[in-house]
């Protein structure tokens, strides 16, 4: 079974990290003590050796951040430690898509359920629901799943059953070998069940595609396969912004015409000096000054007028 680590004591090479057997790893942002997080330079490294799919990341500030006092705001704090976490990782240069987790470090009594809940859905408010992950124990783990909040699931504590296993991506072993040491770090070892993908509601092609391209006038989603169609024909068949390697050059004339023609009709149609009447007029001039119509032409119509 894969492993991946986690580790706050220091910061051992990804390639260390891969000779001690590990194939991904889940790395402190945000909050904690700046000593424990994550930093741009490590980021890159670890990244250059696992894929950033492998980098995953978890804000934690102590063990009970999912829960405080009778009388503070739970989901508010989510919110607020959501955006902080957020606005580290951009700036340590890690993807906006990249899986960020919450955490509640400690067990549950029945009561604070609710305010887990409610931290957990103010933090995925905060990063959103595609990337937003949680770490905890079976308790809390089970109530954030079954609020179906986030997207990926971290559990520490004892061992998933084979019912939780599917839905459950990581395990913190609490059993031996619980950690051992790389470079010096103590890294603890976790159990990979299923690395969060697309199935675990993370950004699909079709979203992306939404997101990059946008949707049909008539709302319907652009498929994979238009989207390929539609580039070929901007590279090569003289659409769209690759128009100046159309294979057929005459197309970009025709677009240039047909916008040049657009822009013009929404500059008369902005004209408060140009009422139907007007346009009838400058139509009549036109016809009259550029069409020649030889032979016979009936015009029929409750409005028409003889020799028209």
């Amino acid at each position: 079974m894969a492993r991946w680590a986690d580790y706050s004591a220091g910061r051992p090479s990804g390639a260390a990290l891969r000779k001690a057997g590990f194939s991904g790893v889940i790395r402190y942002i945000g909050l904690g003590s700046e000593g424990k997080q994550l930093v741009a330079s490590e980021y890159r490294d670890l990244v250059s050796e696992f894929g950033a799919a492998n980098v995953l990341l978890v804000a934690e500030a102590g063990t009970g951040d999912a829960w405080g006092t009778e009388t503070d705001d739970d989901y508010a704090r989510g919110v607020a430690y959501g955006r902080i976490a957020l606005a580290d990782a951009r700036a340590q240069g890690v993807p906006d898509w990249v899986g960020l987790a919450c955490a509640a470090d400690a067990h549950a009594q029945a009561f604070q359920l609710d305010d887990v809940v409610r931290y957990a859905s103010g933090f995925r408010d905060a990063v959103g629901q595609a990337r937003c992950g949680f770490y905890g124990f079976s308790e809390t783990l089970a109530a954030v799943h079954n609020a179906g909040i986030g997207s990926w699931y971290w559990r520490c504590g004892s061992e998933p059953t084979q019912a939780e296993k599917q839905w459950v991506n990581f395990w913190q072993r609490n059993r031996d070998p619980q950690r051992i040491t790389v470079a010096g770090i103590p890294c603890d070892i976790n159990e990979v069940y299923r690395i969060p993908t697309t199935e675990d509601d993370m950004p699909s092609i079709n979203d992306l595609l939404d997101a990059s391209v946008g949707k049909r006038a008539d709302g319907s989603t652009v498929s994979v396969k238009d989207a390929l169609v539609n580039t070929y024909l901007a590279q090569f068949q003289g659409g769209g912004d690759g128009g100046a390697l159309a294979v057929k050059a005459g197309i970009n004339t025709l677009n240039a015409k047909v916008d040049a023609l657009t822009a013009a009709v929404a500059k008369l149609a902005a004209d408060p000096e140009i009422t139907p009447d007007a346009l009838k007029a400058m139509l009549n001039e036109a016809i009259a000054n550029n069409v020649k119509i030889t032979g016979t032409v009936a015009i029929t119509g409750a409005n028409a007028e003889a020799g028209q």
